[in-house]
């Protein structure tokens, strides 16, 4: 069986930002991702605000860290040193993001932003053929030209001049807890699910795909082998 490597990321930028919403969207990522085929303690991190809050998933407690930019950069680099081409990867963001002129980022612990061509470079080691990443800041859809290829199939709540919401009643961000909604309910093949989310959106999100090796259409991206 390959691994599944899993980072769930919200970096928060400060204690001012850290909110609720973003806590929560991890924590409901990480029980449904942790049940999937392949991932364990050792392929499941979770990088979050300034790293004291605590997360568990079943039996397995995750590596837990900061959301720094220097921890989200040796997490990659870690995954890379370890993951083969059989092996799959996931990257859920739940986060506060930016964009200055057509520069997209992803705010991170200390008020440091990560933009989507640095993010993509540090991408660009991982040798999964079967890779997944999970958008739900504002103006994410502006890291699908850095990062988008045949492996990796994108999904971001917002276009990438648009902002994305929390959900009625702020307990999950908008998109994600529609995208959880549909793995609650059985499906597995990330390009249904992203219609799904998207459909059922009542926030009045830009949701955007990227899928042009059809990776999205495989359900052995979570399923394995």
């Amino acid at each position: 069986m390959s691994k599944l490597f899993v980072v769930l990321f919200a970096g928060c930028m400060n204690a001012d930002h850290s909110y609720t919403w973003y806590y929560n969207d991890l924590n409901r990522f990480g029980k449904l991702l942790s049940t999937m085929n392949g991932v364990d303690a050792g392929t499941l991190t979770v990088l979050h605000s300034d790293g004291s809050r605590p997360f568990r998933f079943g039996t397995i407690t995750p590596k837990v860290m900061a959301g720094t930019v220097s921890g989200l950069l040796s997490t990659l680099q870690s995954i890379s040193a370890s993951a083969t081409t059989d092996d799959r990867f996931i990257f859920v963001a739940s986060n506060h993001g930016g964009a200055d002129g057509t520069v997209s980022y992803l705010w991170c612990w200390d008020e440091e932003p990560i933009n989507a061509a640095r993010f993509a470079q540090a991408c660009s080691g991982l040798a999964c053929r079967r890779q997944a990443y999970i958008f739900g800041q504002c103006y994410s859809g502006g890291f699908i030209p850095a990062l988008a290829g045949s492996k990796r199939v994108i999904l971001t709540g917002a276009d990438s001049t648009s902002t994305t919401n929390p959900s009625n009643g702020e307990e999950y961000t908008e998109f994600l807890m529609r995208v959880a909604d549909s793995l609650d309910k059985g499906e597995r093949r990330l390009a249904y699910v992203f219609a799904t989310a998207k459909a059922a959106d009542a926030a009045g999100d830009r949701p955007q795909l990227s899928d042009p090796g059809g990776v999205g259409s495989d359900a052995s991206l979570l399923n394995g082998p």
